[in-house]
């Protein structure tokens, strides 16, 4: 398998925050993500629909939203959005 050469990084960034009502909230996370598959990495091109890769960077956001139970603050929904997707 190819995990031990595959360096994945995830950054939620400029997370901001508000009330919707006074059990419910709505986030949206900036993100940032990097990809990096090293020189042993072999594709496997028919599990994903991507084109084959070495770095794959992306941009967007998460958005989401949240209630209030009884055991505090859950998330409801989660949505990820990607604006941008650069391959090499």
């Amino acid at each position: 398998m190819n995990e031990g050469d595959v360096v994945p990084i995830h950054l939620l960034l400029s997370h901001e925050i508000g009330p919707t009502g006074a059990d419910t909230a709505r986030s949206l996370y900036a993100t940032a993500d990097l990809i990096y598959r090293g020189d042993g990495y072999v594709a496997d091109t028919a599990a994903a629909n991507l084109p084959t890769f070495r770095v794959r960077r992306g941009l967007g956001d998460y958005e989401a939203t949240y209630v209030k139970t009884e055991d505090g603050w859950r998330y409801r929904t989660v949505t990820q959005t990607r604006t941008r997707l650069e391959f090499e």
